[in-house]
């Protein structure tokens, strides 16, 4: 349930139960007709805030059939569904969840076509995606055609995310190009970014080159930063490539500074090597090469020994200090004796005071029976 309906159920509860009946007017007779409505309607709401659904069904089927020219109509409708679908997933019987979620998409087809202004029509829409999907899972093919369709037609873009997301699980071949449209011809910022993650859900050989091609195209910035980011998350050697690949032909520096973070989060021996020719690259902007020392200290390796011999190497390759301190917390970070040996060995070599303080202040973090030896060493001297 989105946040709407939750804060309308919650207003609802207050009204229930603690608001008295409403007046008409101050000086006139209340319709015999209109209090009879508004009791029900107050009925069939509790039977909702119960959940149950049952009583809601009842109530609910009564007041759109008796009293079908009332000023609630529209709302009864969208809780019949509403309850008729809930009613349905309460049966272990498939055959009688179908009955009961056939009838929901009934009533809200109804609230669809004949109150075009109604406040629920989203909620309606959402609903009966909703119900589909739920149906489809089911082994009920049939009605993939509601998801379909207000992923092709609807006009209300929130509606479409969500037919398509819906559609998605369902129909991968269907989807990706309903999901191409809306990422290269759509105008809202916004929906773009949300529909990359649907796109980065499915699992297609399409969906990194149209990632990739977000990345360098969109004229959001956000959106490029977001399709960067799903290239990280999507796993395997065609991310890595296409990554490295856009981050050597990128000229913007918090884009690079993305690019880096996602290279990160895939790992591996290249990703490593990638990550340290970054950082010792002095054609490259500080924050660039910062943030690859830091992302490469953080990266996901099978090979912890390969990672901390790299970082040793780069440490003696660069002349920055701000550089070289990031490389000594990366290293005080994997703690271990050997990361106390990294330290102690660059301790020896380095001529800088300020960044042998570092050392000692590293060795202190990693704090081993190494570390110990070599603190009394240094007394002792």
């Amino acid at each position: 349930m989105n946040y709407s309906k939750l804060i309308y159920l919650l207003v609802l509860g207050i009204i229930i139960f603690n608001v008295p009946a409403f007046s008409v007017g101050t000086n006139t007779e209340e319709d015999p007709a209109e209090k009879d409505i508004k009791a029900l309607y107050r009925i069939a709401k509790q039977s909702i805030y119960r959940k149950d659904w049952e009583a809601a069904v009842r109530e609910l089927r009564k007041l759109t059939g008796q009293y079908n020219d009332s000023r609630y109509q529209d709302d009864a409708l969208y809780w019949l569904g509403y309850s008729l679908d809930k009613l349905g997933n309460s049966f272990e019987n498939i055959s009688k969840q179908l009955v009961h979620k056939k009838e929901a998409l009934s009533v809200l087809d109804t609230l669809q076509s004949d109150f075009p202004g109604s406040n629920w029509l989203d909620e309606a829409g959402i609903l009966k995606v909703e119900i589909a999907e739920a149906l489809v899972q089911k082994g009920f093919g049939e009605y993939k055609k509601f998801i379909l369709n207000r992923a092709q037609t609807g006009a209300d873009a929130e509606l479409k995310i969500v037919a398509l997301d819906a559609l998605a699980h369902m129909d991968k071949d269907k989807a990706f190009p309903l999901l191409e449209k809306m990422l290269l011809h759509n105008d809202d910022p916004v929906l773009r970014r949300r529909t990359l993650l649907v796109l980065a859900q499915l699992e297609d050989p399409r969906v990194l080159p149209l990632l990739k091609k977000v990345a360098v195209e969109d004229n959001d910035r956000e959106v490029r930063y977001q399709a960067v980011f799903w290239m990280g998350q999507t796993g395997g050697a065609g991310s890595v490539k296409l990554l490295m690949e856009l981050l050597d032909h990128t000229s913007g520096n918090e884009l690079k500074s993305k690019i880096v973070f996602s290279l990160s989060q895939l790992g591996g021996a290249v990703v490593m090597k990638k990550l340290t020719e970054v950082a010792a690259n002095r054609k490259e902007a500080m924050d660039v090469r910062k943030n690859a020392l830091f992302w490469l200290g953080q990266t996901k390796t099978e090979e912890p020994g390969e990672l901390l011999e790299l970082m040793i190497r780069l440490y003696s390759s660069i002349v920055e200090p701000e550089l070289k301190e990031r490389i000594i917390f990366s290293i005080a970070q994997t703690g271990g004796h050997e990361g106390s040996e990294a330290l102690i060995g660059m301790y020896g070599k380095e001529k800088d005071l300020n960044l042998k303080k570092r050392l000692i202040l590293g060795l202190q973090q990693i704090g081993d029976r190494r570390a110990m030896e070599f603190f009394q060493d240094i007394l002792e001297k």
